[in-house]
């Protein structure tokens, strides 16, 4: 919430990854946009989200793909943090039932399936927080399937899109 107060004050844009703290999300940018002074630097509030997407061929292949990201979240609740582990399909199915809640919790807002489901998600997840832009990133453990990922979500969202890095 500093950075909300921070970047509202000195008219600055305001970027929040909900990823990391999607509880404190819309309360964040709701106070930075209450609060918001006009600068040199920006004449009304820009608000940048960012957010996991999982964006695969089949909702078969999100499941395992996200098991990494998963594993990696509930390690780091752990207090274990490390490398991102291998896809394993059954890891979500071995965890007790306050570990699984921990991980819908994390990943509220997170971007999972096909093209489709992606831009349902992604546009529901902009007009929700009225995001002037997004960043999408996603912790998936073969490159190549990243690679797949981040393309796949382009062209979902092309229509959505002034400029895109990928």
């Amino acid at each position: 919430m500093y950075r909300a107060y921070l970047s509202a004050k000195l008219g600055l844009p305001y970027a929040f990854a909900s990823h990391f703290a999607p509880h404190i999300l819309m309360n964040a940018i709701m106070y930075y946009r209450e609060n918001f002074w006009p600068s040199v630097a920006l004449a009304a509030p820009y608000v940048i989200a960012g957010d996991n997407a999982f964006v695969v061929d089949t909702e078969a292949k999100a499941a395992l793909l996200v098991s990494s990201h998963f594993h990696w979240v509930n390690m780091l609740y752990k207090g274990r943090p490390g490398p991102l582990p291998y896809p394993n399909i059954g890891y979500l199915a071995s965890l007790s039932d306050h570990e699984k809640q921990r991980i819908q919790q994390a990943l509220a807002y997170s971007i999972f399936g096909d093209k489709t489901q992606g831009r349902t998600v992604a546009v529901g997840f902009t007009a929700r927080t009225g995001a002037d832009e997004l960043i999408l990133g996603a912790r998936i453990h073969n490159p190549a399937a990243r690679c797949r990922s981040s393309q796949l979500l382009a062209e979902a969202l092309s229509c959505m899109m002034v400029n895109s890095v990928i």
